[in-house]
């Protein structure tokens, strides 16, 4: 269940995933707008898209035009899924936490089942990117499984916070699903296949099991 929520409605996801989420303001922190010369002072200050200086309004909208969104979640989850069906309920994970960071759009979550690879869950012609704009790579080479860079930034690109970095995923090198499933997402006992948001190569989706009653997050695919 997601952040121990109780499995009862499909809004109770969204409640948590959205929970994971950072928000901004244009105000925060200042009581008062600033006047005229304040403005082109801050104008006049203001790094230019592309530049090292600090960004305290969102994150830099990196991915270009025709590229996908990937990202990790900062909800955690564990299975099974609050109706009964793990997919499901990361799969709504996904989206609501893209469309909390201003991402609309159709996401899946890179999780293998007996009856499908997380491979199998992906278009065929997309390329995906982090938000900040670093291209992880295409449908090939997800399929060869070994990734450039880590994914591990969330929706709104940022890091999420905390120590565990682990990320239900099910699968061996290349999608296929893995031995650990716990028992195909069903129940909250065994073990499952995990990956490591802050690895690349293979091991971001694949680097070991993990006992079922433990939360972990997701990675998220824009199609």
């Amino acid at each position: 269940m997601v952040r121990g929520v109780s499995p009862v409605f499909a809004v109770a996801v969204v409640i948590s995933a959205m929970g994971g989420c950072r928000s901004f303001s244009a105000t925060e922190g200042s009581d008062a707008g600033p006047g005229t010369d304040d403005l082109d002072a801050a104008n006049h200050d203001a790094p230019a898209v592309g530049d090292s200086g600090p960004i305290d309004s969102g994150p830099i909208e990196g991915v270009p035009p025709g590229g996908k969104l990937v990202f990790v979640t900062t909800a955690t989850a564990h299975p099974p899924g609050s109706t009964g069906n793990f997919v499901t309920l990361a799969n709504a994970v996904c989206t609501s936490e893209a469309a909390a960071a201003g991402r609309a759009g159709s996401y899946v979550v890179w999780l293998a089942t007996a009856a499908q690879r997380a491979i199998g869950r992906l278009p065929t012609d997309r390329t995906w990117f982090l938000r900040n704009g670093v291209k992880i790579g295409d449908f090939k080479i997800f399929d060869n499984g070994a990734i450039p860079f880590a994914i591990d930034l969330d929706a709104m690109g940022l890091a999420p916070v905390g120590d565990d970095h682990a990320v239900w995923t099910g699968t061996i090198v290349g999608g296929s699903t893995a031995t650990d499933t716990c028992d195909d997402w069903s129940l909250s006992i065994g073990s499952g296949e995990v990956g490591d948001f802050t690895l690349a190569g293979a091991k971001w989706a694949s680097n070991g099991g993990r006992n079922c009653a433990q939360d972990a997050h997701f990675y998220c695919f824009e199609k």
